[in-house]
């Protein structure tokens, strides 16, 4: 039986995902509760939920008879009581976000939020072997070159084309900036206060990349994900290991190669589940936000 290709089966889960999510915004989508009284808070006398795929109004009515209005839409932002995302809302107004989740969502949200669990699962497997591949491929690759002498031309090689690079989009910019002028003449709102770097020159901005280049605390790069330092520290690593020469370096060549096989194994596994991944995050994508 033949075996469809890898990128059709992310094609079928993104469109049953979509077509799903889709039915379910439109036929589950729509709902108006109320929280019964024997859940509402001391204060409040009525909590009134209106959820739809594109906003959520929530009415609360005090004892005193004084009523509030709350707003999930994020086309409505800069006003009174309204909140762009339910995180927003649960982080201003807890209780309020609490009775919600218990009382307030439609089927489709329902739906969506438990497909964006499993969906999210899929992306934490894809950053759990992401640093791991990056360390064990760059310095399996490198000491696999096996002669300091072949490194000379390789870092220089790479030196030119990541300043090339860097040069040629800081120059692009630059170039767009003073022609096109983005931004100017239109509605924009103008921060309060300007961060400290803006208006820095280009030897300050390409001195800062170097910086950055240079991690002050390589596990603590590791931890925080900073993929730059991280692979500027593991080519050093890599070339002083083949420097070091003699048992040493075969011992960490042997390591880090075998180390490298067994990540790619766990990536090529974890890859496989990408259409599932895929399907419940378009799943929830599209029952809480519609087409």
């Amino acid at each position: 039986m033949m075996r469809l290709a890898l990128h059709w089966q992310i094609l079928i889960g993104m469109v049953a995902g979509a077509a799903i999510g889709i039915t379910c915004s439109i036929y589950l989508g729509h709902r108006i509760s109320e929280v019964p009284k024997a859940d509402l808070p001391p204060n409040w006398s009525r909590v009134t939920f209106d959820d739809n795929p594109d906003r959520i109004c929530i009415e609360l009515t005090a004892k005193d008879g004084t009523t509030q209005a709350l707003l999930v839409d994020a086309t409505r932002l800069g006003q009174d009581g309204v909140f762009a995302t339910v995180s927003q809302l649960a982080e201003k107004e807890p209780k309020v976000a609490l009775l919600f989740e218990q009382f307030g969502r439609s089927w489709a949200r329902w739906i969506g939020e438990g497909a964006h669990r499993l969906g999210n699962l899929f992306l934490r497997l894809l950053r759990m072997v992401a640093i791991p591949l990056i360390v064990t491929s760059l310095i399996s690759g490198v000491m696999g070159l096996g002669q300091a002498s072949r490194l000379g031309r390789m870092f220089g090689h790479t030196v030119l084309y990541y300043v090339s690079t860097s040069m040629l989009a800081i120059i692009t910019g630059l170039v767009m900036v003073n022609t096109i002028s983005p931004g100017l003449g239109g509605d924009v709102h103008v921060a309060t206060s300007v961060p400290p770097d803006v208006g820095s020159h280009l030897g300050e901005v390409l001195f800062r990349q170097l910086e950055t280049m240079i991690p002050p605390n390589p596990v603590r790069a590791l931890a925080d994900g900073n993929f730059l330092s991280i692979i500027c520290f593991s080519l050093a690593f890599a070339v002083f290991a083949i420097l070091v020469g003699g048992r040493t370096t075969e011992r960490l060549r042997d390591l880090f190669q075998d180390g490298f096989q067994v990540i790619m194994a766990m990536t090529m596994a974890i890859i496989c589940l990408a259409p599932l991944g895929v399907f419940f995050l378009m799943l929830y994508a599209t029952a809480t936000q519609g087409a």
